[in-house]
């Protein structure tokens, strides 16, 4: 398979080939029209499927979501998978309608009802659902989309269960399209920082509040992660992420000071896709990805280009020596 980087065993290489051929079958079924090709295709997907290294499972969930047809015992082996192989495929993925995903969200986890919620296109009966029975994190994922608008009684039952968790009463009531009926709702369970939202958008008095965090606390954040793990940057990221806290303008500001798994674990949360995805898409080996992840991770046209910029410092292939 041509160049190998220095450090790469045989297992590696097996793990790469496998994610290559993952990319490949998801590119195949969803241009193809031959019976007999893409029933053969759709056996390699049916082995990557069952494979024992998640990073390939993940990606074969990615690239599937965006087919129109795909087997149903392909379908129900990835829904019933880890959150980061699930997640993805149901975030993109056209095989259910909202009754039928309505009925699949009941018997989730959270962490993927989360990416369901994220989804653009999402129906009332699915938003229902989320809201009946799903927890924080996926009830503040619903109210963080920003494409969807939500009936009276969407947000009657997100103030009936979560009420008192000052977090979700945040998520909802960051929101700019609230009515002046819930604003009054909410505006005793929020934070200060929602309530200066609430003056700036709907012109709600409130009393004076604090203001910004010092920047001493983003030196303490970027000192906490500097010398963390990938799984504990992640952790911390998916936590101010839950205080509606993580901002594309923190994240450039962290990836400018050195710390890219902070940026990698940001854009993953923010676009629901892997980690690995990220990575690739941020290589600039395909133009048009990195545009893509742009687009759903909804970042600002105004920033985009101090991510193209750290993309091509930190991500970007370099080129070889002439000889």
């Amino acid at each position: 398979m041509g160049y190998v980087p220095r450090g790469f065993g045989d297992a590696d290489i097996i793990k790469l080939e496998k994610i290559l051929l993952a990319k490949k079958v998801g590119l195949f079924l969803g241009n193809t029209t031959k019976e007999h090709e893409r029933i053969a295709v759709e056996n390699v997907a049916r082995i990557l499927s069952k494979d024992s290294n998640t990073a390939v499972r993940e990606v074969l969930a990615h690239e599937l979501g965006s087919c129109t047809s795909v087997p149903e015992d392909i379908v129900e082996r990835i829904v019933l998978d880890v959150a980061g192989v699930a997640g993805p495929f149901l975030r993109e993925t056209s095989h259910f309608d909202d009754e039928g995903l309505s009925e699949l969200i009941s018997t989730l986890e959270d962490p993927v009802r989360a990416h369901i919620a994220c989804r653009n296109d999402l129906g009332e009966l699915s938003q229902k659902t989320i809201v009946d029975v799903g927890g924080e994190l996926s009830v503040s994922s619903l109210m963080d989309n920003t494409k969807l608008r939500f009936s009276n009684t969407i947000y009657s039952t997100v103030v009936e269960r979560f009420g008192t968790s000052v977090n979700v009463m945040d998520h909802m009531g960051l929101r700019t399209d609230l009515t002046k009926d819930i604003v009054s709702l909410i505006s005793d369970k929020v934070s200060k920082k929602c309530k200066r939202n609430f003056y700036v958008q709907y012109g709600v008095e409130i009393t004076p509040v604090e203001t910004d965090q010092p920047s001493s606390e983003f030196q303490n954040l970027l000192a906490r992660v500097k010398g963390a793990s990938p799984a504990q940057v992640h952790a911390c990221v998916a936590d101010i992420r839950s205080q509606r806290n993580l901002t594309h303008t923190l994240v450039l500001e962290m990836a400018e000071s050195d710390c890219l798994p902070f940026l990698e674990s940001s854009l993953a949360l923010m676009a629901g896709l892997p980690i690995g995805q990220v990575q690739d898409m941020m290589s600039l080996s395909n133009n048009k990805s990195f545009v893509k992840l742009m687009t759903m991770a909804d970042v600002e046209k105004t920033l985009a280009p101090r991510y193209l910029q750290i993309a091509k410092k930190h991500y970007a292939a370099q080129k070889p020596l002439a000889a």
